[in-house]
């Protein structure tokens, strides 16, 4: 399958790790917040991540036995180990062997408690993400899709492991759908399949909500799609998630326009665009993409000269993409 059309470009790596770390650790209730704090602040303090090669030289015994006073569990220290250390080498680093030396990580903490949920469940998404860097590369296109097929094999053997410990867990489903909807090789339909088991469970998951709309617009499944990012709670886009709000206004009113619904596409683009215009800071966060794509089509009266103004004041950051106007401007 190719990569997923709706996500493709995006950075969010660093969105995932965080998120990754903040909620599983809410699975272990009986650790104090404090505890993680103590252990946060031991990381920033002793670990070294310059570069793959110093992470490459971490000894995960010294790590344990310097960490000892802190009241979690070693598996568990050395699980948020590999979460600090790949928020900052997983997307700069050379792939694989970025993945190599976090992988290596997991398992020492694996030796300690083979049957951690969340072990398993962390080792496939840093696989899946080390994967996702190694497919931009564009040299050595074929060693790099062996080696990426590697990589996800390992993804999926650990979310199956997952699944096993915790066959009815929301977020093992969430991770299990993550990995199929970011796999090449597989398709959004086998992602989806995941998110609506998880949504069996909790109707309210937020990211299930958030990635079974991005399934559906993937599979060009246009009305089912925008009826899904309106099921998202706004709440949910908070903090580190805030741009992803931006994006998802921007895609349900695109839906509605592949979806043939005009009247109702030109209502929430133009909304969107009165967000945008009365708060800068809201543009600089959007991907604008699809509204550029309904401005060059049946949209362009109403949308073009408002988008063209807000771009030549500067109001879109600089990952915008600039080539889709490039042609009129000049």
């Amino acid at each position: 399958m190719p990569r997923s059309k709706v996500l493709t470009g995006r950075i969010q790596q660093r969105d995932r790790a965080q998120l990754r770390g903040k909620l599983d650790a809410k699975k272990k209730k009986w650790i104090k917040a404090d505890s993680y704090a103590a252990l946060d602040k031991w990381l920033k303090k002793h670990i070294p991540k310059e570069s793959v090669t110093s992470i490459e030289k971490i000894n995960t015994t010294w790590v344990i036995r310097e960490t000892a006073k802190i009241h979690i569990p070693p598996e568990e220290r050395l699980r948020q180990l590999a979460i600090f250390l790949e928020n900052e080498i997983t997307w700069r680093e050379e792939q694989p062997r970025s993945w190599l030396a976090l992988d290596r990580i997991y398992l020492a903490a694996l030796r300690f408690n083979p049957d951690d949920i969340w072990l398993h469940d962390s080792r496939g998404l840093s696989a899946c993400n080390c994967a996702e860097v190694l497919d931009r590369k564009s040299e050595q296109e074929w060693i790099n899709s062996k080696v990426r097929q590697r990589m996800m094999k390992v993804a999926h053997q650990a979310a199956k492991t997952a699944r096993e410990l915790a066959p009815n867990d929301v977020r093992v489903l969430y991770t299990t759908g993550y990995l199929h909807y970011f796999d090449p090789d597989h398709s959004p339909k086998e992602a989806l399949s995941y998110y609506e088991q998880a949504l069996q469970i909790d109707p309210q998951h937020d990211w299930s909500l958030l990635y079974r709309a991005h399934c559906f617009q993937d599979l060009e499944l246009w009305t089912q799609a925008a009826e899904a990012y309106s099921q998202v709670n706004p709440a949910f886009f908070v903090g580190y998630r805030t741009w992803r709000y931006e994006h998802l206004l921007e895609q349900r009113a695109y839906c509605w326009l592949r979806a043939g619904e005009i009247e109702r596409a030109q209502k929430e683009f133009e909304s969107l665009l009165t967000r945008w215009e009365k708060n800068s800071h809201l543009a600089q966060k959007a991907w604008a993409v699809h509204i550029v794509e309904a401005a060059q089509g049946p949209l362009h009266e109403v949308l073009y000269s408002r988008i063209l103004a807000l771009y030549q004041k500067g109001t879109f950051s600089a990952r915008w993409n600039r080539s889709l106007l490039d042609e009129e401007l000049q």
